[in-house]
């Protein structure tokens, strides 16, 4: 027997360490593009956040799909945001921005490990921030779902991750998970 409350948790409990997830692979790649110099370490870890992130959203999108109906549609807003980027000399994006508007800053520093001198270029770029909340879905799908309400998020719309200690053990969550698998459960909402 699976309870709606039981449900609700283990779906809010991978959806915040998803976010968690997703908030760390963002520091990492943060702190791999401001350094000066090539910290592979920090794209590595940026790599296996996103993998688990991808992971949880995966099992919480399962939960969701197997068992619950929606009850409106979230459309998604985006915005565009300016946002700084670096790129080294190495990259075929340098090329394309050295000499552009885009360019608000360009330096240089010594490799050791290369013995070269490496240059780079800071640039604005504008980026498209999507904004969404339970399970996305493509425009296309979303003639499967025009009896539903949509619900228009503001812009600033935002969530965050939470502390794993007031979350549901993914121990259990994975026990309900295996259950629906299974399809020998009853769902009492």
């Amino acid at each position: 027997m699976i309870t709606e409350e039981m449900l609700e948790l283990a779906i809010h409990s991978l959806n915040k360490r998803a976010k968690n997830c997703r908030d760390k692979k963002n520091e990492y790649y943060y702190k791999a593009e401001s350094s000066g110099y090539r910290n592979y370490y920090n794209y590595d870890t940026v790599a296996k956040y996103k993998e688990r992130e991808q992971e949880l959203y995966a099992i919480k999108d399962f939960l969701l799909k197997e068992i619950c109906k929606p009850v409106c549609v979230h459309k998604q807003i985006t915005k565009k945001e300016s946002v700084k980027t670096r790129f080294y000399d190495y990259q075929t994006e340098y090329g394309q921005y050295e000499g552009t508007e885009k360019v608000i800053y360009g330096g240089s520093y010594w490799d050791n490990d290369e013995h070269e001198q490496v240059y780079f270029i800071d640039v604005v770029q504008d980026e498209t921030t999507n904004y969404s909340f339970h399970t996305p879905i493509d425009e296309l799908d979303l003639v499967n779902y025009n009896q539903l309400e949509v619900i228009v998020l503001p812009p600033d719309f935002s969530t965050k991750g939470q502390d794993i200690n007031d979350l549901m053990s993914l121990q259990f969550a994975s026990k309900i998970v295996e259950l629906v698998k299974t399809g020998d459960y009853k769902y009492n909402s």
